[in-house]
């Protein structure tokens, strides 16, 4: 059982469960489990794994590994932040980016001039890091390399959600770093979950197990002496037209008495239950409609190639809405097929590019990764029938 992350308290409410098609190394758990603190209304996931198991998936992970593609929206993300740091730093301000994953945020600031960054990510290693504009090594939240210590900024972009030990987590940054280092924090906004729904429950997911509010986040740190420099809401763009809300954040922590003292005494922040409730029940509707879409699609089909193997394909295997007697092949750009472990013998995992030898009916298994696959079906002169599920707006 997980604590609360925030308070350490007990005291839980179930708000939702998920299935999900337990899929190794891709997926770490069965299920998903929504909790809302009933002592300081955090809403948190319990998956029933711990911080270990969650230490090697993002080690081998492939999602996280340096690039030099950038998509023009990850570049025009990452120089909305370094906009943000340019308010409050210097281009000779020491600054580490833990889980810095690809890159893209610390080549933007070496773009713009800063000199003295380093990159930290459990995914890098030592072939990784030459010629780089920064410095780079591998490490994770409870190991962090030395080198880390004389940082005057730390950044963490989304990076929290992904936490199951927020409390290892903070007092790290309060051992590793001078008394009073800055934080960049920006992480999924919880609170709008509901206005921004492009998959169903595609928030409740084993990789985002804490849901912020822009009040949560600024109570954990501010209980822990971190004085709130900036909190704002917005949205990014991570994939054309599909949006996701988000709370950015500076902090700085703080040593004065006074300020000691008013952090102690800090009320729990407001509950944020319902917009969680809202979330759900929008999502509920939205995945009865792609169930019933697949259910008539299907009739006809004998076999079928699945494509996107995400958290929506993983809910739809999990639900038996894609029976995997009708399943021929799975494919997914971003999965290695000689680690990823099928029960089903019969199933081939196979990469996009073996497609050409097969005339399956393709079933594009997720919605907010349509239209890239369809430019790689329509790049690959694939003739297959195609099927794409429908849009929230739809």
């Amino acid at each position: 059982m997980r604590d609360c992350p925030i308070c350490n308290s007990q005291r839980r409410e179930l708000l939702n469960t998920q299935k999900i098609f337990k899929l190794p190394p891709i997926s770490l758990s069965d299920q998903i489990q929504i909790y809302e603190c009933q002592s300081c209304h955090f809403i948190f996931s319990d998956t029933l794994v711990e911080q270990s198991a969650y230490d090697n998936y993002y080690q081998s992970s492939t999602k996280y590994l340096f690039k030099n593609d950038f998509s023009e929206l990850e570049i025009k993300r990452a120089k909305q932040i370094v906009d943000l740091i340019d308010k409050y730093f210097s281009l000779e301000t020491r600054i580490v980016e833990i889980g810095s994953g690809s890159a893209c945020l610390m080549f933007c600031l070496a773009a713009r001039g800063y000199k003295n960054l380093m990159a930290v990510d459990p995914s890098y290693d030592s072939s990784d890091i030459d010629k780089l504009p920064f410095k780079a090594l591998p490490g994770l939240i409870g190991n962090l390399p030395k080198a880390v210590a004389d940082a005057e900024l730390v950044i963490y972009v989304h990076v929290l959600e992904h936490l199951f030990d927020l409390k290892l987590f903070m007092n790290e940054l309060k051992q590793t770093f001078s008394s009073n280092i800055a934080v960049y924090i920006e992480v999924p906004d919880a609170t709008r979950y509901c206005d921004y729904i492009e998959s169903p429950f595609q928030d409740f997911n084993f990789e985002h197990i804490n849901h912020f509010s822009p009040e949560a986040l600024q109570f954990f740190f501010e209980r822990n002496c971190f004085k709130n420099l900036e909190t704002s809401q917005d949205n990014i763009e991570p994939v054309k037209q599909k949006f996701v809300p988000v709370i950015s954040a500076f902090f700085q922590r703080f040593a004065n008495k006074d300020f000691l003292k008013i952090a102690a005494d800090l009320p729990y922040p407001v509950a944020y239950k319902k917009e969680i409730d809202l979330y759900a029940k929008r999502s509920l509707e939205y995945f009865i409609r792609i169930k019933s879409f697949i259910n008539k699609e299907l009739l006809n089909v004998d076999q079928l190639i699945v494509w996107g193997l995400g958290q929506l394909c993983l809910k739809l295997l999990a639900e038996d809405i894609i029976p995997q007697e009708k399943i021929f092949a799975i494919t997914d750009s971003a999965f290695n097929s000689s680690v990823v472990r099928l029960l089903n013998k019969n199933i081939n995992l196979l990469k996009p590019c073996d497609l050409i030898n097969h005339d399956h009916t393709i079933l594009i298994a997720t919605t907010i990764s349509q239209v890239p696959i369809l430019k790689c079906i329509s790049d690959l002169s694939l003739k297959n029938k195609v099927i794409t599920l429908p849009n929230y707006l739809d």
